[in-house]
């Protein structure tokens, strides 16, 4: 019986891996800061208990598939919401490098101990304990999806201080416009 229910849940991990190996990103040019707002739009509703601050200092562009961003950028939304039951601050924060794009998603809910920091992007893990239809696949999943746009995602956190989510992508090649430009 045992042997049984590891071979199912290996079974499961696998073809759950090959869904996110199988993605194939339907990128195009968006503003990441428009689909930031846009994903907060469809979540107002849920964050009406919190203060919600938008810092978009990056306003550029960039080459990615939206409907998987707005996917992983709601997850991590969800996440934080859900880290804070009684209501708090979450902010977005869109910002840049030299070559990155960063995306800072934060709250000031319950924060995660060294232990769940640790494991926070494997498959089947969740700090939430005893929630039904938790199957602890949302952070891997975006974790692969951010990958899959060549870029990078980590997560800060601690008890009682909160969480930061960072993901970083690469910034555009810079087109080099034939325009004129205003000298005169």
């Amino acid at each position: 019986m045992i042997m049984n229910a590891s071979q199912h849940i290996y079974d499961m991990m696998y073809r759950i891996q090959g869904q996110t190996q199988e993605v194939v990103l339907q990128k195009e040019r968006i503003v990441p800061a428009d689909v930031m707002h846009e994903c907060l739009r469809m979540l107002a509703p849920e964050l009406s208990g919190f203060e919600v601050r938008e810092e978009y200092a990056y306003r550029g562009a960039m080459e990615a598939d939206r409907a998987q961003l707005v996917e992983v950028w709601t997850n991590v939304l969800t996440n934080a919401m859900e880290a804070m039951p009684q209501g708090g601050v979450l902010i977005v924060r869109m910002t840049e490098t030299k070559r990155k794009i960063v995306v800072e998603i934060k709250d000031n809910g319950i924060g995660m101990e060294k232990h769940q920091l640790k494991r926070v992007f494997d498959p089947f893990y969740s700090t939430k304990s005893g929630k039904k239809m938790n199957f602890g696949l949302g952070l891997s999943y975006c974790y692969a999806i951010v990958h899959k746009h060549k870029g990078t995602m980590n997560v800060h956190s601690k008890p009682g201080l909160g969480t930061s989510v960072f993901m970083q992508f690469p910034k555009p090649k810079q087109q080099h416009d034939n325009s004129v430009e205003g000298k005169g």
